[in-house]
């Protein structure tokens, strides 16, 4: 049975609507100073799992180059996010969702230094549903 990883952290585009805007998701109180840096540690130490030709772009319009935005997604194995979901906690308190907040508390804000994921074994299952899901229940 293959392992499903949970995606998270993508934006509408012009292909896609079924997410939402991270403008919808900025939330001054949302992060302690505590929480936010353990988050934030958590996004960018996850492990490479799928690398693009290209950058993504901010969708705040005073977000950083597409540079360092990243052209990869990362995982712990059990959640996959875009690289630069970080930016859009650090920059503008874009809430994630709490099951990932609750996941991250549980590992120690820690992601196993073991870990290897290979995207081409057929081992996982990447999975849109839940963000889907969670994205209709925040977009109003």
């Amino acid at each position: 049975m293959k392992k499903k990883i949970n995606l998270i952290g993508y934006w509408n585009n012009e292909e896609e609507n079924s997410f939402i805007m991270p403008q919808k998701l900025v939330d001054e109180k949302f992060y302690s100073d505590y929480l936010k840096k353990g988050v934030l540690l958590y996004l960018r130490k996850g492990k490479t799992y799928w690398s693009y030709l290209g950058y993504s772009s901010c969708r705040f319009e005073d977000g950083p180059p597409d540079e360092e935005m990243g052209s990869c997604d990362l995982t712990d194995g059990v959640w996959a996010w875009p690289e630069g979901l970080s930016v859009y906690v650090e920059k503008y308190n874009v809430k994630l969702p709490i099951d990932f907040i609750s996941h991250i508390k549980r590992m120690n804000f820690k992601i196993h230094a073991d870990l290897e994921i290979d995207p081409y074994d057929g081992d996982y299952k990447l999975d849109l549903n839940y963000w889907i899901s969670w994205c209709k229940s925040h977009n109003h």
